[in-house]
């Protein structure tokens, strides 16, 4: 008794014959349910984040790592390499390592989303807009 709530007009017309005591607890797991529902953007991203995680964990189970070349040939920077990511998220920078120098080897494992999650931790586009930064050896003859 006592307790007020704020009332849903669509669920308070469902439960318009109910008791009072009825109604609380009925909107109360109501509310709840569109709580639980309700994943912010961070938490969304996390979610994604582990799946894709499971993913690549099952998809290097038996997989080799395969060798890139950070390769400037096309995007022509002015820069001393390209910058690992603690995720594939372009804007994930990890400050706490160095550059990929271009035209040096990295190892790694192509997630074919557009990244690669390299051996060793830390992940490198692939791409930088739709400028190629990372080639497979095989395949820079032009």
């Amino acid at each position: 008794a006592g307790v007020s709530y704020d009332p849903d007009p669509k669920m308070e017309e469902n439960l318009r014959h109910v008791s009072h005591t009825l109604r609380l607890k009925v909107y109360d797991e109501y509310e709840s349910a569109l709580e639980r529902r309700a994943f912010s953007e961070r938490e969304y991203a996390e979610f994604e984040m582990r799946s894709v995680e499971r993913e690549n964990d099952t998809y290097r189970a038996g997989a080799q790592p395969q060798e890139f070349i950070v390769d400037n040939r096309w995007l022509k920077a002015q820069t001393d390499g390209l910058g690992y990511r603690n995720s594939p998220d372009f804007q994930d920078q990890d400050a706490t390592r160095p550059v990929a120098p271009w035209y040096s080897t990295v190892y790694g494992y192509d997630l074919e989303n557009g990244w690669v999650e390299v051996e060793g931790g830390g992940y490198l586009p692939a791409f930088v807009g739709d400028t190629p930064v990372l080639t497979i050896p095989d395949a820079e003859a032009d």
